[in-house]
This record gives C-alpha cells, sequence and structure tokens, in this order.
C-alpha cells in the first residue's frame, strides 16, 4: 500500500505530460484501488496524490503555454514552475524515505493558514502590477535574473539537504529519539546546521524578489526569518537531548543557519 502510495505522486507527473484522456483513465484505476483497499482514506487516497502532482504539473504547463513572454509573464511562468518543484519534490523525497506516512499533506500544500495567505498575496501584487501606470518600475529582467538565482540555490539546498540526510529528516519535529536516528555532519549539514530550512528561505524570499513583489519580498523575508528562528530554537534543544555532547561539539563549529552570518536568526546559543 505504502509503495502504491509514493508512486502515485510520480504518476501524476508523467501523465501531465500526456494527453486528457491518459489521465483520466490512469486516475480511474488508481480510485478503483482505493475502492478496493480495506482502510482507505482521503489523506492516504492514492487517486488524490496523484491528481494533486498532475494538477501542480499541468497548472505549470498551462502558465508556460498562455501567459506572454513579457518579463511579467516569465517571472510568473517561472513562479509555477518553482511552487511545482518544491511541492511535488517534498513529496517524492520524503515519500521514497518515509514510505508508512506518504500522504496527501507530505505536499506541505496545507501548511498552515499562513502560508496559503502569503501564496494567494503573492499572486495578487503580482497582477496588481499590469493596472498601474510604471510598472517597469516594479519588475525588470534585473530583479528577475536575481530572483532565479537564488530560488535555484533554494531549491538545491532543500532537495539536497533533505536526499542527505535520508531518513533522518521529517517534516515534524521529533519529540523521541529513534534507534536510526543518526547524527547527519556531511554534505549540506558542514554548510549549515540546517540546510533544508536555509533552502526553504531562500527559495520562498527568492520567488518573490523574482517576481518583482516588493511587499511580498519583505513580508517573506521578516515572517520567514521568524518562522525559522522559533523552529530551529526548539529543534536545537531536542538535538541536543538526543545527541548531548556530540551534537553540542557540531553546533560550536558549524554555522546554524546562514553561513558566515551565525547570529542571523539571533536565537540564544545552545550550551
Amino acid at each position: 500500500m505504502e509503495r502504491i502510495l509514493c508512486l502515485s505522486s510520480f504518476i501524476g507527473v508523467i501523465i501531465s505530460i500526456f494527453n486528457s484522456y491518459l489521465a483520466i483513465f490512469i486516475l480511474a484505476g488508481l480510485l478503483l484501488f482505493d475502492l478496493l483497499s480495506l482502510k482507505p482514506t482521503i489523506e492516504k487516497s492514492s487517486t488524490l496524490i496523484a491528481f494533486t502532482s498532475f494538477a501542480l504539473c499541468t497548472i505549470t504547463q498551462l502558465g508556460f503555454e498562455y501567459l506572454p513572454d513579457s518579463c511579467w509573464g516569465i517571472s510568473l511562468k517561472l513562479y509555477l514552475l518553482s511552487l511545482c518543484i518544491f511541492h511535488v519534490s517534498e513529496f517524492l523525497t520524503q515519500s521514497y524515505f518515509h514510505p508508512q506516512s506518504a500522504k496527501f499533506s507530505t505536499y506541505l500544500l496545507n501548511h498552515s493558514r499562513e502560508y496559503e495567505l502569503a501564496i494567494i498575496i503573492s499572486f495578487i501584487e503580482h497582477a496588481i502590477k499590469l493596472a498601474i501606470p510604471f510598472p517597469e518600475m516594479f519588475y525588470n529582467w534585473l530583479a528577475l535574473c536575481i530572483g532565479i538565482f537564488v530560488v535555484v540555490i533554494g531549491h538545491f539546498f532543500r532537495i539536497g539537504a533533505e536526499i542527505n540526510a535520508g531518513s533522518n529528516f521529517t517534516h515534524l519535529i521529533q519529540n523521541s529519539k529513534k534507534e536510526t536516528h543518526t547524527l547527519v555532519t556531511s554534505g549540506f549539514y558542514k554548510i549549515c546546521r540546517h540546510p533544508s530550512y536555509l533552502g526553504w528561505f531562500l527559495w520562498s524570499v527568492g520567488t518573490q524578489i523574482m517576481l518583482g513583489n516588493i511587499i511580498c519580498s519583505i513580508g517573506f523575508f521578516i515572517t520567514s526569518r521568524q518562522f525559522f528562528s522559533g523552529r530551529i530554537y526548539y529543534e536545537e534543544y531536542t538535538l541536543l537531548e538526543f545527541f548531548g555532547t556530540e551534537y553540542l561539539s557540531y553546533s560550536k563549529k558549524t554555522s546554524q543557519f546562514m553561513p558566515f552570518f551565525d547570529n542571523f536568526l539571533n536565537t540564544p546559543k545552545i550550551t
């Protein structure tokens, strides 16, 4: 059952490339599988999981097909692509290392009401620029290129760190240590102690720079910094409890969040 759920997201990506008849046929097959399962639930519905990745990819394809090739349109196309990559990769990486916990919420689309509201506001601010007299004041090719650069680095850190940590990384902070839980200090974790959070931070802010959203760029920076400051403060102490002096030694020689800016989040140092 778990392996079917893991494959469902990948199937959704693949069928989005082909025609709608094939998509309907495969999704119908997944729905039949759900109905024949002993304990079907909406969260673990293979149909919902496949349809979600299919919808994300299809919306991105429609954006690339119908949005204009102006700076405004290209930035919006790339924003749709970036959202698709972020959410689908979250499901694929986590379901690969934790197949037993694969479910719709693994996409992080329903991460929080604040996150959903932020995404909606980012689209609204970008759309409003079409109605102002001099839109080039708010978005230009330089901002687009800088944003793309930051977004790519963000994806690289986020996806790379999750793969690097393997089964040791989960979306939820663990309150008890599992026997298989080990402290990862190599690869991305040699650069900073929380590279996946750094990747998310860079991705979120970078997308708004790419769109030329001045208000959202500032808003995403402040709220993301505040969110990760609180989350990392709590997680650091759970890791210290799990690994003791090993983690304390690791924290003394490795930046917490932003390399070369160890006090970026302004969180108290662990002792």
